[in-house]
């Protein structure tokens, strides 16, 4: 029966089938099974014919030779930015005997390729095209034998890209941060990242994921700096000449890709768990925050060990944070690498913990790097893990309603990439590497997982987890082990799981139709995906069955295209949540419930996901008063992201001017959650006409007085939208709050502070703006400088217009963010393209700009 041909028919037939199966009285209703009914349907469709594949498929890369050990010492050219190195690498070959040896190095001067004979060295021959070292060895080597070959090289990432082809150039490897020092605001660091294929840019290797090997690294470097590499720091030795030279020891395997080194001046904290050091490496400035940001970190390691029931495999624990990473975090072994967002104060703290981060990379160290995907199609076995290790954090620390507002947030980024791609988890035919980081690999990964175990049980599912860990230690897999796995665990064949979510693409989309009548509920689902495309999903759904406040759990499972559940109830159900934990990576296209229900729902619904789900399909409703009652009622729920979804949807979808509303709104400013007092105030900024028109003088001025708080709070999200909100109701005093934030504002405030001074017509405005374009280095604090700068320009006089444009084509010209130059210009082709001295340079900049798209600003500008 397909959807759309009436509900009469499939009642009627629910009807007769219930009688056929013998369901007899409605008292037997929370005992009897769900009757199943449906035209016949395979449980799960694959092997379709399949069009050729887009990309070429790409193997797990060939072992020629075992990779043992690597050792490198290391020093630096600031100025040329370059690396002294010379690494030796012992092996044996993998299986045949062999004379011959490639290994990857891209962009190097070799000064000199030799083996180890004895005490002395044999120099090699070798050829070098600048992405390939491939060496004549001395004789034939079989598998039984060891070899160490030395290289002398100096890597030169910044010139890749005029060396090597420009897929290899874009992991440049070795990052060299203000190399010169001639940077005010930022510090002079440098710091690697191996992931992809970054390794063979600083130094020479086996870059491939299902290698690994111990390390050794001598790193030189200026006494005034710290380093941090993989391993045991195991002594520094002073040179005598400035210089140190810290010798870092790696005693267990792990993939080059994770090889880490990191220079710079830290503030450096330690704790310590079970005995190893655990340590936060921040810029000096945010030393005292080093343990609200990373102190959760000796609890995580606690709580992963035992959940996974193998500890924390590695020596010790390190985490550092360095300016301008490429990525947000990199979860080198013992050393993880974070973007500069994670070093922050007390108050950022209130708004963004980025504790996400912290426990993502940390799961990483098991899953990653202890057992490693053996090659890019297979990179959900880390990256997934990782993702589900944020969720699985949350739920034991901050419970059940935060780890599923975080999974269900998980979710809708995995559903907006699927609108544009949906592919398989596993995907053996790809573009490159990079191509493999993507919401399917993360989100729909970590999806994946749960299902797995909520499908399995607690108990199963981390006993499979222990022996997949366990079995595959310091080694590759593939997704084939994790399935085997949890085989050898449950005694079940899971091939049927991980056909339709890893090796195939797409997920569950569902019509469902719900229909009451004499004492039987009938819910027909159909899966509407394109079944040409992607597989019909075999779908244990959990039913919750509410009738005055009572909740009834019943199991059944969809395994056709079409399908009808019939429930023998004697009084019509309150609702019926499809999927009740909403535990399913499944989209629910269609679901004719009623506004009533789903206000019942909201009532009596379970948990963040329940109310959620019932908030969702309220929005953009004509809500009766007793949906406007629960929303309201919803300001006081016990988890703040409830609260703030109420406040969400107030904002948005209903009346601002209803009575007493404001008033109740007014109260959670206060909310101890920092996300809800932006909610709050937030209303009062998007609805400024509507409530002012019906505010009483006393309201008002108590409004006001309230805002006024609020732009000093202690959060900075807070303190910016009161001080936006306050503009709205009192110019004079957002002024006023602002003139005193104006020195050394933090970079966040510099926006906000520079929006009001430019709507006020403040005579220091652009006095403001260009000493804070000066004195900022962060990037939000310089696009606040000069956002919203060429409104404010326009109706200045000659002189400071002129003076400002200036500045701006300065900005334009010169910044070294493709952000800032961007916004700088907007601003000058937005109004001012036609002043001499403006088209000038706007003629000039579409020659010389070499970003494609702040190029094309001027060029739009020009053919106006």
């Amino acid at each position: 029966m397909k959807y759309g041909e009436g509900k009469a028919r499939f009642f009627v037939l629910a009807i007769l089938l219930l009688t056929v199966f013998g369901c007899h009285t409605s008292r037997k209703a929370v005992t009897a099974p769900a009757v199943v009914i449906g035209p016949e349907a395979p449980a799960f469709i694959m092997n379709r014919p399949a069009a050729a594949p887009k990309f070429p498929y790409r193997a797990s890369e060939t072992h020629y030779f075992d990779l043992l050990h690597t050792r490198l010492e290391v020093s630096f050219d600031w100025e040329k930015e370059q690396l002294q190195g010379k690494a030796r690498l012992r092996m044996s070959p993998w299986f045949a005997a062999t004379d011959r040896l490639e290994l990857d190095a891209k962009g190097f001067l070799i000064h000199q390729v030799a083996k180890f004979n004895g005490g002395d060295l044999l120099d090699l021959k070798y050829s070098y095209d600048n992405e390939k070292l491939s060496i004549q060895l001395d004789r034939s080597y079989s598998r039984q034998e060891t070899l160490e070959v030395y290289i002398d090289y100096t890597a030169r990432p910044m010139l890749l890209d005029s060396l090597v082809s420009q897929a290899a150039a874009a992991d440049k490897g070795l990052y060299f941060i203000n190399p010169r020092g001639n940077q005010a605001h930022k510090p002079q660091q440098l710091w690697t990242q191996g992931e992809a294929h970054g390794s063979p840019a600083w130094f020479p290797t086996f870059d491939q994921t299902n290698e690994r090997c111990t390390q050794e690294i001598y790193i030189t470097v200026a006494d005034r700096f710290q380093s941090l590499s993989n391993g045991v720091l195991v002594n520094s030795t002073r040179n005598g000449n400035g210089t140190r030279t810290d010798y870092w020891r790696m005693s267990l395997p792990h993939a080059p890709y994770l090889f880490a080194m990191v220079v710079g001046d830290f503030s450096i904290t330690k704790d310590e768990w079970r005995g190893r050091e655990v340590s936060y490496y921040v810029d000096k400035e945010y030393g005292p925050y080093a343990r609200l940001i990373f102190g959760n970190t000796p609890e995580m390691l606690t709580f992963f060990s035992d959940r996974l029931g193998l500890e924390y495999p590695w020596e010790k624990y390190a985490q550092v944070v360095v300016h301008d990473f490429v990525a947000g975090a990199m979860e080198n072994t013992t050393a993880t690498i974070h973007m500069g967002a994670l070093q922050h104060d007390a108050r950022a703290h209130l708004d963004n913990s980025y504790e996400d981060y912290i426990s993502h990379e940390l799961f990483h160290q098991w899953f990653g790097d202890l057992v490693t995907c053996e090659s890019w199609a297979n990179l959900t076995l880390n990256e997934g893990f990782a993702t589900y290790g944020e969720f699985l954090w949350k739920e034991y620390k901050y419970g059940e309603d935060a780890a599923m507002e975080h999974l269900l947030g998980d979710r809708q980024s995995y559903f907006y990439e699927a609108n544009r791609k949906q592919v398989p988890l596993i995907r053996y035919h790809h573009k490159d590497a990079d191509a493999m980081f993507d919401g399917h690999s993360y989100q729909k990964g970590g999806q994946v997982l749960h299902m797995l175990r909520k499908l399995l049980g607690d108990d199963a599912f981390f006993a499979g987890i222990k022996v997949y860990l366990q079995k595959n230690a310091y080694t590759a897999v593939e997704i084939h082990h994790l399935r085997l796995a949890f085989e050898e665990v449950t005694g079940q064949d899971l091939n049927w799981f991980f056909d339709q979510w890893f090796l195939a693409g797409g997920h569950p989309e569902l019509r469902v139709e719900r229909m009451w009548e004499n004492g039987v509920y009938a819910l027909h689902v159909q899966q509407t995906q394109d079944l040409d495309k992607y597989p019909l999903f075999r779908l244990p759904i959990e039913l919750d069955i509410v009738t005055g406040g009572k909740h009834r759990g019943r199991k059944v499972w969809m395994e056709s295209a079409d399908t009808t559940f019939v429930i023998q109830t004697a009084v019509a159900p309150d609702f019926v949540v499809v999927d009740a934990g909403k535990d399913l990576l499944i989209k629910i296209v269609k679901d004719n419930q009623s506004a009533e229900a789903w206000t019942s729902q909201l009532k009596w619904g379970q948990g963040f996901a329940q109310t959620k789900e019932s908030m969702d399909h309220l929005k953009g409703s004509k809500l009766d008063s007793t949906a406007l009652l629960m929303l309201r009622a919803s300001l006081k729920h016990a988890y703040s992201g409830s609260r703030s979804l109420a406040l969400e949807i107030l904002d948005n979808y209903v009346d601002p001017t209803l009575p007493g509303l404001h008033k109740e709104v007014l109260t959670c400013m206060y909310d101890k959650d920092a996300g809800v007092r932006v909610r709050a105030v937030s209303f009062f900024n998007t609805h400024k006409d509507a409530l002012t028109a019906i505010f009483s003088a006393e309201e008002r001025s108590g409004l006001v007085v309230t805002l006024e708080q609020k732009a000093q709070d202690s959060s900075y999200a807070v303190q910016i939208n009161a001080l936006r909100a306050l503009s709205e109701y009192s110019p004079e005093k957002a002024l006023a709050i602002a003139k005193t934030l104006t020195d050394r504002p933090v970079p966040r405030l510099v926006g906000i502070i520079s929006q009001i001074l430019q709507k006020q017509n403040d005579a220091g405005a652009l006095d403001f703006a260009e000493q804070q374009y000066e004195e900022q280095w962060k990037l939000g604090g310089k696009l606040g400088a000069i956002m919203g700068l060429d409104d404010y320009l326009e109706g200045q006089a000659e002189a400071v217009q002129n003076r400002g444009l200036s500045f701006l084509m300065r900005v334009a010209e010169s910044d070294e963010s493709t952000y800032v130059r961007l916004t700088a210009a907007r601003g000058l082709t937005h109004k001012f393209a036609d002043i001499p001295k403006v088209h000038t340079f706007i003629e000039s900049q579409a020659k010389k700009e070499q970003v494609k798209m702040v190029r094309s600003i001027y060029e739009v500008a020009l053919q106006k």
